[in-house]
């Protein structure tokens, strides 16, 4: 807890800091032109213990900002839907060298974040005329009807049943390819 020295009458304080305080501050402090006077008048150990007091407030609301991070919840199925609607993220041109899949996706999380939701990221290792390659594409578990994949680039959502092995990830898109599945890896586990 962060104690401020104000008149005490209206806060509970532990003793040691009321003592601190009223002993750096007797009438309490606040934004009056008595307090301003009382700091300016103050010896070295009150300036030291008023200057120590707000070091500490400071550093501990860095520290707090710092090591602390929003606590992200799983969405429900329309919260992801209604996400997906409202976010510009497919208009979005792709470009090989600076917006690609990976791009898209991170930016998908990011948003989806700042929205309160948790989703990351997923790699698919594809296969096309004998070559591997890879995809990224976006993971969410919904809280009503379980894990589904976002493909960012044109918000198309498929569920975890439809992404199988084997099958052809461009049909499921609705692209013009033909990319064979072989294995999907995301935080919510890896397939092969």
């Amino acid at each position: 807890m962060v104690h401020v020295c104000l008149p005490f009458h209206n806060r509970r304080e532990n003793s040691s800091s009321k003592r601190l305080c009223q002993e750096a501050f007797p009438r309490g402090l606040d934004n009056s032109e008595s307090s301003i006077r009382e700091i300016q008048g103050m010896t070295d150990k009150k300036l030291f213990t008023f200057l120590l007091f707000c070091f500490s407030i400071l550093f501990l609301s860095l520290f707090l900002k710092t090591f602390s991070s929003p606590i992200l919840y799983h969405p429900d199925f329309y919260q992801l839907y209604d996400f997906i609607n409202s976010d510009d993220i497919d208009q979005y041109e792709y470009d090989d060298q600076s917006f690609d899949c990976t791009e898209f996706s991170n930016l998908f999380v990011k948003r989806f974040a700042d929205k309160g939701f948790f989703s990351c990221t997923a790699e698919l290792n594809l296969i096309s005329n004998n070559e591997s390659f890879g995809h990224i594409i976006v993971a969410v578990y919904t809280l009503d009807k379980g894990l589904f994949y976002v493909e960012p680039q044109n918000d198309m959502v498929i569920s975890d049943k439809d992404l199988s092995l084997n099958s052809n990830y461009c049909d499921l898109v609705n692209w013009n390819c033909n990319w064979t599945i072989k294995k999907v890896s995301s935080c919510f586990g890896v397939f092969y």
